[in-house]
């Protein structure tokens, strides 16, 4: 079981290099970038499989019933695990970022439209840092 002097002590040479003003920082830009690295992971097999096949993932799903084949098959299921999981990974980010603003027991909340616009693509890196921070 990691204790919280494991996790200090990892931090300490970020905090110690500057790179970070604290562990709290350190761990919830990190915590952050891992979780948007995960939705990015699933966006782009989402991505990859709308170009392979030419259409959503329902347009798909429709077709399928029709026309079936192990490759296809294969395409459904990894297709539909990555919006299942694109979808667990945001409702954590949310969470992560509702969390992350808790400061004396008051909560800053985040509106659910700056949320959504930080997950979308086109804004990748810098998105989590400026609302964390």
């Amino acid at each position: 079981m990691i204790t919280r002097k494991d996790i200090s002590n990892i931090l300490k040479p970020l905090i110690t290099a500057g790179v970070y003003k604290d562990e709290k920082h350190a761990l919830k830009d990190i915590v952050a970038d891992y979780v948007q690295r995960k939705i990015d992971t699933y966006s782009t097999v989402i991505l990859r499989m709308e170009r392979k096949h030419g259409k959503d993932f329902k347009a798909f799903s429709t077709d399928i019933k029709y026309s079936v084949s192990v490759a296809k098959e294969d395409d459904w299921m990894e297709w539909k695990a990555a919006i299942t999981m694109k979808k667990a990974w945001h409702q954590a980010f949310k969470k992560l970022l509702r969390n992350a603003d808790v400061k004396e027991g008051r909560v800053k909340t985040i509106p659910h439209e700056k949320i959504m616009a930080l997950l979308e693509p086109k804004a990748k890196g810098k998105r989590m840092r400026k609302c964390i921070e």
